[in-house]
Parts: C-alpha cells; sequence; structure tokens
C-alpha cells in the first residue's frame, strides 16, 4: 500500500481533485459521500498499489 492518493470528483459541473494521504482522503470520502462509501475506499485503499483505480461514485481514486 502507498499513502498518496489523488482524489478527482466530477460534480457533473464541473468538479474538483486533491493529493491526499490515506487520512485525508477518508476525511474527504467521509465528507462528500457518507460513512458506507468510506468503509469501501478505504478496504480498497489498504491493498492499493501504484497505479490502481477506484472509479465509482462520480469519483476516481488514483493510487499515486
Amino acid at each position: 500500500m502507498t499513502d498518496l492518493f489523488r482524489l478527482e470528483v466530477d460534480t457533473g459541473g464541473g468538479g474538483y481533485g486533491y493529493d491526499d494521504n490515506l487520512e485525508e482522503l477518508l476525511e474527504d470520502v467521509l465528507r462528500e459521500f457518507g460513512i458506507d462509501v468510506m468503509k469501501e475506499v478505504l478496504k480498497w485503499a489498504l491493498t492499493a498499489e501504484s497505479g490502481d483505480e477506484f472509479n465509482k461514485y462520480n469519483m476516481l481514486i488514483t493510487c499515486v
């Protein structure tokens, strides 16, 4: 597992992106998508390797 992730969110009228460590990523996902999605992202992030992507819920997370 790496500790740097690129989070990109499509809001429908644009979007935004952040470079986050794991803690920041989980905080951002929790704030925007809720606890269930955060748990799903955490499960993915714990085994993600550089180049892996999580692409759901109008967000793309890339493990850097």
